[in-house]
């Protein structure tokens, strides 16, 4: 980075680093770190709103909702795939452990299913698979005890229940 030492974007430099701090900070401290994402956009927007160098519409068009949208739906799907059977199939071949050998192993997976279905679905079926830190096997379906049928009061027959004042009595 050479040149003038006044067009390096110093500001932007600092939120990115913060950023990535924050994604340290927020997982440690169990936050999704989509909010460390969210304050560093928003540093940067309020900076460029600030400068008058863009509109509040200009970031509203930048934050691409089609293309959120198409996330969200890709989520969606693949959340309905490792539902439907893909968790059993690659949960046994995620080793175990975290020796070399298991986490090249666990990378090659990756790469192979990254190149299979792309990078983002990729993430979103090992993910879940990884953090458990073993194989995973199907688990019994829980077998719940049977509630008795509930028994519902009858009146005797010939009786007609007309309301709580009784019978012939009429609302003032």
């Amino acid at each position: 980075m050479g040149g003038d030492p006044a067009a390096r974007p110093v500001f932007v430099l600092v939120t990115v680093a913060a950023t990535l701090a924050g994604f340290v900070a927020a997982s440690a401290a169990g936050v999704s770190p989509a909010w460390a994402a969210f304050a560093g956009a928003a540093v940067l927007a309020a900076r460029a709103l600030a400068q008058r160098r863009t509109t509040v519409a200009a970031v509203g068009r930048s934050a691409a909702v089609p293309f959120l949208l198409f996330v969200l739906g890709l989520g969606i799907v693949v959340q309905a795939v490792v539902g439907n059977g893909l968790d059993r199939i690659l949960g046994p071949l995620i080793p175990g452990g975290t020796s070399l050998p298991a986490l090249l192993a666990t990378a090659a997976l990756s790469a192979v299913l990254a190149n299979l279905i792309n990078n983002l679905p990729a993430v979103l079926v090992l993910l879940p698979l990884a953090a458990c830190g073993r194989r995973i096997h199907p688990a019994p379906a829980p077998s719940r005890p049977r509630r008795p049928a509930r028994q519902v009061p009858t009146l005797p027959t010939g009786r007609a229940r007309r309301g709580s004042r009784g019978r012939g009595a009429r609302a003032a």
